[in-house]
């Protein structure tokens, strides 16, 4: 079973990599707004 620590980096890796995949398909989409 992983432990905890190892849990929280997968999710913050998987988080990571969701959010970039998500700019990348909606900044060209919607230029005129700042994507945080």
């Amino acid at each position: 079973m992983a432990t905890v620590q190892e849990t929280a980096r997968r999710l913050t890796g998987f988080a990571a990599s969701v959010g970039q995949a998500f700019r990348h398909l909606i900044e060209p989409l919607l230029p005129s707004f700042q994507v945080l």
